[in-house]
């Protein structure tokens, strides 16, 4: 005989990417879904990065708030989210993680470098 206990909740979403609509099957065994989990699947299904999505539902983006539950948000199932990707910026979020290093070596390469007076230099 199974236990009650033992269920796993799923939930089913529905995710619009322009004209295209994708559907997420999702669950977890300790019935808390988080937005991190619903990225990463956009991620899987879209090949978008998850630095570039921009998840909003009711008005209210997702992607900003990714160890929220869906529950606490008011997402149940069949909830309808819309997806759009951002652009590539000069400080992109996927990149935080190699700044520094980028930044150690191109101290390195200021070779005969003259700053300017008055100037600052990040």
């Amino acid at each position: 005989m199974t236990s009650i206990n033992n269920k796993s909740r799923c939930i089913k979403l529905q995710i619009q990417y322009g004209s295209d609509l994708y559907e997420l099957l999702l669950s977890s065994k300790d019935n808390k879904i988080q937005v991190e989990q619903v990225l990463n699947e956009i991620e899987k299904l879209t090949k978008i990065p998850k630095c570039h999505q921009t998840l909003i539902y009711k008005g209210q983006r997702l992607d900003h708030k990714p160890n929220e539950n869906l529950e606490d948000l008011y997402i149940f199932n069949n909830s309808k989210l819309i997806l759009s990707k951002t652009q590539r910026s000069s400080y992109d979020k996927c990149d935080y993680l190699n700044l520094s290093s980028q930044k150690q070596q191109n101290n390195t390469d200021l070779i005969g470098f003259t700053p300017e007076p008055n100037k600052k230099y990040e």
